[in-house]
């Protein structure tokens, strides 16, 4: 078992072990009901994700070094987007927008970012089923950080979506040239871009946390920046998928303390629809 492995290993029961706490803290705030409905949604999620994470931790013990072909761990990451989508529609029942830009936007670049699963791995059905569920809680996420003005300037918007694009261009490019030379210095290029934006989100993330009074906000970001970390360890291997993981898994403590912070805004959020 090399280093790589070792590594990955420890994240993923770092991951396991961190999820555990948060489970039974979301579960008291479900039977509090004093945070609305998401916290009740984020906890059967973090089952999801912990029953993902130990099956990986035991394959990669077990079978290290090894691909791990399709299995349950996929079924309950699937699970898990799916729950943190439903969450999140349920926090924004009072005032769903329908956005066909952003729309528009998630499902040309989830079809790419599945057709380059594909191409990668072979398996047609595999990646377009279980790709769907990262359309769906892509959407939601560009429509929510709309709406919680996520965005400092409209050029924020737009430098998130060139540079995102711009990392696909890369990894296409890669999949159509025979050079070792321009494969890794793109391969190179993509991982910079990839975990610049990562840092951009985490600043973003930061402030927001420093702003005690708008947990809904630190939620959109902290998810955001979640799903991302995941479609980057698909990109990626070696030490950049171990580092990838372990922003993924410190997210996980950002959303929790968010889910926290919801109190008393399910009751607001009729009154701060009218005065945003």
């Amino acid at each position: 078992m090399g280093y790589l492995t070792i590594m990955e290993a420890f994240l993923l029961s770092l991951q396991a072990a961190i999820v555990i706490p948060i489970v039974i803290s979301t579960a008291g705030l479900m039977k509090k009901g004093r945070n609305g409905i998401f916290p009740a949604f984020f906890t059967f999620a973090m089952m999801s994700m912990f029953l993902s994470a130990l099956y990986c931790l035991i394959f990669c013990i077990v079978r290290p070094e090894e691909r791990m072909p399709f299995a349950v761990d996929e079924i309950a990451e699937c699970a898990m987007l799916l729950l943190v989508s439903a969450g999140l529609e349920a926090l924004s029942s009072k005032r769903k927008k329908w956005m066909p830009r952003a729309f528009l936007f998630t499902i040309l670049y989830m079809s790419a970012s599945i057709a380059l699963w594909i191409a990668w791995s072979g398996e047609w059905v595999q990646d377009i089923l279980f790709g769907l569920p990262y359309v769906y809680l892509a959407y939601l996420l560009i429509r929510g950080l709309e709406y919680v003005r996520a965005w400092d300037t409209d050029g924020e918007r737009i430098f998130a979506a060139v540079m995102s694009t711009v990392i696909l261009l890369m990894q296409t490019v890669m999949l159509l040239i025979t050079s070792e030379t321009a494969q890794n210095f793109l391969n190179l290029g993509s991982y910079a871009i990839a975990h610049g934006i990562t840092a951009w989100l985490l600043w973003k993330n930061y402030r927001s946390l420093r702003d005690k009074s708008y947990g809904e906000k630190t939620l959109y970001l902290s998810i955001t920046v979640f799903l991302w970390t995941i479609l980057v360890t698909y990109v990626s291997d070696g030490i950049y998928y171990n580092v990838a993981l372990a922003i993924n898994t410190m997210t996980i403590p950002i959303i929790w303390i968010a889910v926290k912070r919801l109190r008393g805004e399910a009751d607001g959020a009729e009154e701060g629809m009218e005065n945003p």
